[in-house]
Formats: C-alpha cells, structure tokens, sequence
C-alpha cells in the first residue's frame, strides 16, 4: 500500500509520520487489497480545544471503492488513533459486504450449473 502523508497548518514531525504509517499501515491486516491512502494532519483553531488536531484519511481500495474518515482530538496521536479505528470499522463492514455478495454471486452460477441440462 502507498502511503502519503501531509501537514496543514502545522509542521510534520518525522515521529508523527512515522507514527501515522504504522497506524495506517495496519489497516491491510483487515483488507489486503487497499492500493493506496492519503493521510491529512490538519491543526485547526476552532473553540473547542479537545477538538483542534484534525486527522483525515482517504483510502482507495480494490473495486473502485474509496473509504474516508476524519476525526479530532485533543493531540494528533489521538487523533490518528481514533482515524484508525473507524477506517477498521469501515473496512470491516466493507469486506463483510464483498465476501457475502462473492459467495452469493457463486450459489447463483452452482444453482445454474445444476438446473443445466445439455442435450444429446
């Protein structure tokens, strides 16, 4: 998987990269065919303190399927933490959904490979 991180507002630390790749680069455990990801860190000024550092990920997988997910938190490594987790949700549901639609697709070609007769 291709990895791309970037900074807005703020400066990239090579921990804090570093850090995000590991994060990120976990993901493929429960999806292997995610092709590439565009990573975010956003610090925003906004009223809420907790809610400053924003982390936004983009994930282009297998199927023309693109999965995103943004969330915020009080430091970036929370942040990142909590992207992570809802990219793991999403990917879940999104692997659930393609295995069931594979399995049904092959009952449909077994139930019709049965009901062939050729004729002699």
């Amino acid at each position: 998987m291709q990895i791309k991180i970037q900074g807005h507002g703020m400066e990239l630390t090579p921990a804090l990269k570093a850090y995000a790749e590991k994060k990120i680069g976990k993901l493929e455990e429960f999806f292997a065919n995610i092709i590439k990801a565009e990573v975010t860190l956003d610090d925003r000024h906004t009223r809420n303190i907790k809610k400053q550092q924003v982390a936004e990920v983009s994930m282009w997988v297998a199927g023309k399927k693109v999965i995103r997910a943004t969330e915020a938190g009080e430091d970036m490594y929370a942040a990142i933490d909590l992207v992570t987790e809802e990219l793991k949700q999403q990917l879940k549901k999104f692997k659930d959904k393609h295995v069931k639609n594979k399995r049904r697709e092959a009952e449909e070609i077994k139930r019709e490979l049965r009901t062939f007769r050729p004729s002699l």
